[in-house]
């Protein structure tokens, strides 16, 4: 939990480490490359945005592959 605090912005934001709320799913591309973060979307009551338990979308890239492959994981 700490970790989380000190390098981990619980908000929406470009680029950085997800706020994991479950235990890390970073996913691969096809090649077997570890994908880079790469966009939060979380919960934020000004917008009245609610996802299931303050989890969020994380967007993941791989930019080793040069079709730039994409993946997503939904936590909650």
């Amino acid at each position: 939990m700490e970790y989380t605090g000190l390098t981990c912005a619980l908000q929406n934001k470009v680029g950085g480490y997800p706020a994991w709320n479950q235990s890390p799913d970073w996913p691969a591309c096809q090649r077997g490359h570890h994908m880079e973060h790469l966009l939060s979307v979380t919960p934020e009551e000004d917008l009245d945005m609610v996802m299931g338990d303050l989890g969020g979308i994380y967007v993941f890239l791989c930019r080793q592959c040069p079709e730039l492959p994409y993946a997503h994981r939904y936590d909650c």
